[in-house]
């Protein structure tokens, strides 16, 4: 995924075709496949993918997680939630599926928006560990660019290791042009 994070695409691809050539029936590499591809923005390639991957194992999470992102791209935002509430479900966490779907019809993707920022700051204030980046991304969701860079700047400090796709993860795109944004890069060493 070096390859992914540095924004060599057709590189990357050929070295997924590779390890999937090698182990067909990999859920790990058959979700990279699909994470280049939404990298890239070709979410209808990645959605293919992603089905491909659910046919392999139909309870990995990570699976429904990026659906929910290609969803919320493509503003299907229900589809999205749904995706969320699923999530949930194959983690055990059958109260917090029926949050969100509490919070969709309350306030639609904002309200589920705004239950994944609590839930995750609350976490993170009970000790548990939620990544920076995940609750940077929570405040830029929310529109919050002001408390988006300082999770962000809290991801540097803590080395979070999902820094390394900042440069192609869509959930900051808006930030792409700022030139705050471009200052973190450089200083991650990704340009």
């Amino acid at each position: 995924m070096y390859l992914v994070s540095m924004r060599r695409f057709p590189e990357a691809e050929r070295e997924i075709k590779i390890a999937q050539d090698l182990d067909p029936l990999s859920v790990i590499i058959s979700l990279g496949v699909g994470e280049i591809q939404e990298w890239q923005r070709n979410y209808d390639a990645a959605y293919r993918q992603f089905q491909k991957t659910m046919e392999l194992d139909p309870n990995f999470c990570g699976t429904y997680g990026h659906l929910a992102t290609i969803y919320e791209h493509k503003g299907l935002l229900r589809d999205a939630m749904e995706q969320l509430k699923k999530i949930e479900v194959l983690k055990g966490h059958d109260s917090e599926a029926v949050e969100i779907d509490l919070a969709y019809k309350k306030a639609a993707y904002p309200g589920v928006t705004q239950f994944d920022a609590r839930r995750d700051l609350d976490m993170k204030a009970q000790g548990k560990y939620v990544p920076a980046l995940v609750i940077a991304e929570d405040y830029l969701r929310l529109g919050k660019k002001a408390e988006a860079y300082h999770w962000l700047e809290m991801a540097y400090e803590e080395r979070d290791s999902g820094l390394a796709f900042l440069q192609v993860e869509a959930g900051f795109d808006s930030l792409r042009n700022d030139p705050q944004f471009q200052q973190l890069i450089k200083k991650i060493g990704l340009s």
